[in-house]
C-alpha cells in the first residue's frame, strides 16, 4: 500500500496515455527505482546504524537486519522522488551550462541530494524518532557516503 502509488501509477498513467509499455524503458524505470530502494535499504543499513550510529525512537516487531520493514516500502516513494529531481536538475544543468559545467554539476548533485535529505530528515522536530549521535559526522562523511550511492544510480535513472 506504501509504495503502490510509486509502482503502479506510471505503469497506469502510460497505459491510459497511450505509451506502449514493450520497450521495457518505463518498466525498467520502476524496477530500477524499486531494485535501488531494496538494495541501498538493505545494503546501506548497516552502515547508517554502525558507522553514523543512527537511531529509530519507535518500537517495531518486523525488521530486516534492523530496519523496519515499512520503511522498504517508504524507501521507494523517497527514491522516485529523487530520481525526479536528479534527472530534472542534471537536465537543466545540461542545458544552461557549458559541457564542462553541466559535467561538474552531475557530478556535484548527488551530493546536494544526499545532504539535503540527510538534513531535512535529522531535525530537532523528529529527534525523538529519528536522530544520529553525531549529526556532524553524518551531515559530512554520511552525506559523502551516501552521495557516491547516489552518483553511482544517477545513470540507471
Amino acid at each position: 500500500v506504501l509504495a503502490s502509488g510509486v509502482v503502479g501509477a506510471p505503469l497506469l498513467l502510460a497505459r491510459s496515455r497511450g505509451v506502449k509499455l514493450g520497450n521495457g524503458s518505463l518498466e525498467a524505470m520502476v524496477l530500477s527505482n524499486i531494485v535501488l530502494s531494496f538494495g541501498l535499504n538493505y545494503f546501506q543499513t548497516p552502515f547508517f546504524f554502525d558507522v553514523l550510529h543512527m537511531r529509530y525512537g519507535f518500537q517495531v516487531s518486523l525488521r530486516i537486519d534492523r530496519n523496519p520493514v515499512f520503511l522498504y516500502l517508504l524507501t521507494m516513494p523517497y527514491f522516485a522522488t529523487y530520481t525526479a529531481v536528479a534527472s530534472f536538475g542534471c537536465r537543466y544543468l545540461a542545458r544552461a551550462w557549458r559541457p564542462s559545467f553541466a559535467a561538474l554539476g552531475f557530478l556535484t548533485f548527488p551530493f546536494i541530494l544526499a545532504f539535503v535529505e540527510t538534513v531535512s530528515h535529522a531535525t530537532p522536530v523528529t529527534a525523538k524518532i529519528f536522530c544520529y549521535d553525531d549529526l556532524q559526522l553524518a551531515l559530512g562523511f554520511g552525506s559523502l557516503c551516501y552521495g557516491i550511492a547516489f552518483l553511482l544510480a544517477l545513470p540507471v535513472w
